[in-house]
Order: C-alpha cells, then structure tokens, then sequence
C-alpha cells in the first residue's frame, strides 16, 4: 500500500496541490495582509487554496491563448515550487508576530486531515468511471495534452456530445498535471479534486468558529462540521471527476465575501476586489457560474450605489487595485 501511494505519479500530484496552496498563501501575504491577519488558521488554508487557484488558472489561460502550454514542464514547475515556497517563509517570517497560530487549531487541522485520510487515499486509487468525468473534463484535458490544441477537437463533431461549450479551467488544470507526469493518469490527479472538499471542511469550520467560538466548545463545532461534511452526496462528488462540488466550493466562498462585505463597516472596495477575482475565477469553471456572477455584480452595483457614486466604484475597484 505504502508503495502505491507514494509512487512517482502521486509525489507529483502532492507537490502540485501544495504549490496552489503555498502561492495562494503568498497572494493573500502579500496583497491583502490586513485580511489574513483577521481569519483564523481554516479560513486562510480555505482562502489560500481558493485565491491559488485564481491565480495558477489565469496564468495558465495566458499560456494556453498564447499558445505557450509546453513552457510548463516538470523542472519549470519544481523551480517554481522552490521560489514560491522561500517567498512564503520569509513572508510567514516577516509577519510571524502579527499572526496567531493557536495551538488548538493546529490540533483541529490534523484530525480533519486524519478523518478523511482514507477518501484522500480512495481519491488516488480509485477508477474514474462517472460519464461527466469521462466524456466532458478529462477528455478535453486529454486532447490538450495529445493535440496540444484544443480548437481542432471542438470542430470535430464526432466529440458534440462532451458539452463543448463548457470553460476550459479545470481541464486546462488537469492537463498541466499529464505534462508534468508526462503521461495520462486520471487516478491521480483526483487528490485536486478532492482538495476542494477538504478546504470546503475547512471554510465550514473556520465559519463556525469565527461566528459561534463564544457560544460553544471548539469540539462541538468540530463535531457539526464532521457531521455535515460526511453527507453522502458530498462524498460522492468529492473526487468522481465531476466539478459540480468545486463550482458551489467556489459560489459558497465568494458567499463567505460577500458576509464580510455586508458587516464590515470598513474595508468594503477590499473585499469587493475579492469577490470580483473569484467571479472572473468562477466563469473559467463552468457556464452556471454566468448567471450567478450576473446577479453578483448586480448586488454589489446596487449597495455601492446606495452609499458611493459609480466614479468612485470603478477607480476604487479597478484602477487602484
């Protein structure tokens, strides 16, 4: 067992969800300071793993419009890996005194991560069977990586059934993943999937504990997190290829925004920046994400208008960024 999991394929796979991670830790230090310092440690491993995947999936779209996926290689990605990973600790350094890891919560992340280490190791083993996974995102994601141009599969219309429509976030993810290993492995790269369930746990529990911390044990909030966490459907969309889970992973976070928005009484173009970076990031995922996005903007228009101009929106959210 031990040599099945940590084969070459899976070391590689560990490493690629670690990079999200670590540079959406270096976004948030870097970029929006006064917000990490104000999360507790779930909220930030949520945030992180959200606000990686921003930025990892426009600059992978900028390589793929300027027809530039082959810079991305397995020696590329680790020396990347090592910057991104030194930026962090010197940032992590620089603002140690400012943050507070609590002891409890370090206990908490370890038993999260110990109670659904047996779905993290079903994700690398198990087959990917679901049609969705099979005929929509991995296929594409195949035909990026073998063609190494997407247009000349959406012409064919022999593949009209694998929703051609769709956006091209994710299997632009999963295919930059096959350039690394240098081959296809959809068992895999299934622990990317199943990380958004993961920090999904994480955003619930950070939310419990930032809201109800006063009012009850962290245990009980523990308990009720684990709880609704181990719905069955939940499970079954966790890693099956599908990305229905990973699209409400990414609605319920700019929810998340959106509560912070609504209370806080300062900071407002702050988080309006933030949910603006995870609608745009929505859109790269699925067409549902259009309509949500709409209503969203609309929202944010309508409370700016109540207490500021639109002048002031637009240079606050766009040109002093």
């Amino acid at each position: 067992m031990f040599e099945i999991i940590f084969n070459k394929e899976n070391l590689i796979v560990f490493s690629f969800v670690f990079f999200i991670q670590i540079l959406g830790l270096n976004f948030l230090l870097l970029f929006f300071k006064k917000f990490f310092k104000e999360n507790n440690l779930f909220l930030n491993l949520n945030y992180s793993w959200f606000f990686g995947n921003v930025v990892f999936s426009f600059f992978i779209f900028l390589l793929f419009v300027f027809k530039k996926m082959s810079f991305l290689n397995l020696k590329v990605f680790l020396l990347m890996l090592f910057f991104i990973t030194i930026l962090f600790i010197v940032s992590f350094l620089r603002e140690k005194r400012k943050i507070e890891l609590k002891k409890s919560n370090l206990i908490y992340l370890i038993s999260i991560l110990f109670f659904f280490t047996p779905l993290m190791i079903e994700s690398l083993t198990s087959f990917l069977i679901s049609w969705d996974s099979l005929a929509i995102w991995f296929l594409k994601a195949k035909a990026l990586y073998i063609d190494k141009d997407i247009l000349s599969f959406l012409k064919n219309e022999n593949f009209y059934y694998s929703s051609q429509a769709y956006p091209v976030g994710i299997l632009l993810i999963i295919s930059v993943y096959y350039r690394l290993i240098n081959q296809v492995n959809d068992q895999a790269i299934q622990f990317y999937f199943v990380w958004f369930f993961i920090n999904m746990s994480f955003l619930f529990f950070g939310l419990l504990i930032k809201f109800f911390e006063k009012f009850f044990s962290k245990l009980i909030l523990f308990l009720l997190t684990l709880s609704i966490m181990v719905n069955s459907a939940f499970i079954i969309y966790s890693h099956n290829g599908y990305v229905d889970l990973q699209l409400g992973y990414i609605f319920l976070t700019i929810f998340s925004f959106f509560y912070f928005f609504i209370v806080e009484k300062e900071n407002l173009f702050v988080y309006s920046r933030l949910i603006i970076l995870g609608l745009g990031y929505s859109l790269m995922i699925k067409n549902e994400a259009l309509p949500f996005s709409v209503f969203c903007i609309f929202i944010l228009l309508i409370i700016y208008l109540l207490k500021y101009n639109l002048l002031i929106f637009f240079k606050k959210i766009f040109f002093i960024f």
